[in-house]
């Protein structure tokens, strides 16, 4: 039935919407995202895997890719986070599949070792990092 439909779409011309979008907010910090990102971008959200500091010390990422190609809705950088992961926020525009793989990420939880007020090492739980990057262009 649905190949019926699809074909008599096809060919009449109708657009046919399989799975509606879902709308989805992540919180990210503020090196993970570009700068001057806007709505309506297409980009690749990443979960960083690894982060290591190389030897001319910029940061190198091992990085799994959970959904390519997105569109951006909005992008609000927080005046006063409380925690640095807290800083941007992104609304995306993604299907239900990729909602449930991005939901299952933000609420996995990790080890996070960062130093205290007082200097001491301090571990915490935070979400699993990720990382924006703009949909390289096809070459």
């Amino acid at each position: 039935m649905l190949h019926t439909c699809l074909m008599l779409a096809c060919f009449l011309h109708f657009p046919v919407q399989i799975d509606d979008p879902v709308k989805i907010e992540v919180f990210f910090s503020k090196e993970h995202v570009p700068a001057d990102l806007k709505a309506g971008e297409k980009v690749d959200l990443k979960r960083i895997d690894t982060a290591r500091i190389s030897g001319d010390g910029t940061m190198r990422y091992t990085m799994t890719t959970l959904a390519e190609g997105i569109e951006v809705l909005s992008v609000t950088k927080e005046e006063k986070p409380r925690e640095t992961w807290l800083a941007m926020s992104v609304q995306f525009r993604v299907t239900k599949e990729q909602a449930e793989l991005i939901a299952q990420t933000k609420s996995t939880l990790i080890p996070f070792t960062s130093k205290g007020p007082d200097g001491k090492r301090v571990t915490k739980q935070r979400p699993v990092p990720m990382r924006i990057e703009r949909k390289k262009e096809a070459k």
